[in-house]
């Protein structure tokens, strides 16, 4: 199973850890962390066998780099979440996906190599503002706005997630029986994404 975005994976994932599964969490974490609380659970804690996550989780984690159309790097304005666990790496933002992507897939190969059912979240943030697009497709967003640099970190994002579909979709021995649920934690940003009929922003 790959799960990316299910605010219950917590208790499901302690539930399925008990019952045999590997259990993985790769990408955002708010459950402590970063801002207020740097003493909060490990995400490991909570019934994954292995984590990777962002500036707001707990543990081993990415941290964003975010360049603009020219190539120069911003300050690093993430700094502070060092203080909440190693190892830490930083790397483009644009390009984070793609670690928790290819973590995920070297923990699923794992399991699959021993015999064990797998419970896997991938929680991108890259639609969550600030958006940072590829650096190379920037300057063209952001003269489209806010709506723009949003339209371009999602299909980033769509491109990113493409390997792991890729990954399920040609494996003999999962692609049967692999159960992938897409979410989303809260409602598009005002000006960026759309909801439709459907209610609710952030």
């Amino acid at each position: 199973m790959v799960n990316w975005l299910d605010t219950s994976a917590p208790m499901l994932a302690r539930s399925l850890q008990e019952a045999g599964y590997a259990t993985g969490h790769f990408g955002k974490w708010h459950m402590g962390g970063q801002r207020d609380v740097t003493d909060a659970p490990q995400i490991t804690e909570y019934g994954f066998d292995e984590s990777l996550t962002n500036f707001e989780g707990m543990g081993a984690k990415l941290l964003p780099l975010t360049k603009d159309e020219t190539g120069k790097v911003g300050q690093l304005r993430w700094k502070t979440a060092e203080k909440l666990g190693e190892p830490f790496t930083w790397m483009q933002r644009s390009e984070i996906t793609t670690a928790y992507i290819d973590a995920a897939i070297e923990f699923m190969e794992k399991a699959n190599n021993e015999q064990k059912p797998f419970y896997v979240n991938v929680w991108p943030d890259d639609v969550h503002s600030p958006y940072w697009p590829p650096y190379e497709e920037y300057g063209l967003a952001k003269e489209a706005g806010k709506r723009g640099l949003y339209l371009a970190v999602l299909e980033a994002m769509d491109k990113q997630f493409g390997k792991l579909l890729d990954y399920v979709r040609n494996n003999e021995d999962i692609k049967e029986n692999t159960l992938i649920l897409i979410c989303s934690d809260n409602g598009p940003e005002l000006g960026a994404g759309q909801a439709g009929i459907l209610k609710g922003k952030i």
